[in-house]
């Protein structure tokens, strides 16, 4: 139960650093890519995932394994998420979503894939939403 404590823990502590440090509302994005693709790669990854690379989990002596499938889950459901979160909040302007398309999805399947068993939620939102962040000032 120690990693599901601390995982909620920095999974919520990331969201609230999120919406004080974003200027506008990415982090609600962010937070769709964390959900979804974090949420979807697993059950592809056990029902299709042939091909296994190895994470180490948090805080403890034990190792999980991951798909690439289930990783390229990850990176379509983020492709979806950007677009369907750019979308609903309005903020970024069609260049920037253009350009969020490209650099956020792998950023989020790099995260998920060398972050710790556990701690994937809080890094996959994480790095999404500051790369959302740069995106927007840069595409704005």
């Amino acid at each position: 139960m120690f990693w599901l404590h601390t995982e909620g823990v920095a999974v919520w502590t990331v969201i609230f650093l999120l919406i004080f440090v974003a200027d506008n509302r990415q982090y609600v994005t962010a937070v769709l890519i964390g959900i979804f693709a974090d949420g979807i790669a697993e059950p592809v990854g056990i029902a299709f995932g042939k091909h296994k690379y190895r994470v180490k989990a948090f805080m403890v002596d034990r190792w999980y394994w991951r798909s690439y499938e289930g990783s390229a889950a990850v990176y379509l459901v983020s492709v979806a998420a950007v677009v369907g979160g750019s979308i609903w909040t309005r903020v970024l302007s069609d260049l920037a979503i253009w350009m969020a398309v490209i650099f956020v999805p792998p950023v989020a399947t790099l995260a998920e894939a060398v972050s710790p068993h556990t701690w994937d939620n809080a890094a996959i939102i994480a790095s999404s939403g500051i790369m959302l962040q740069l995106v927007d000032l840069v595409f704005r």
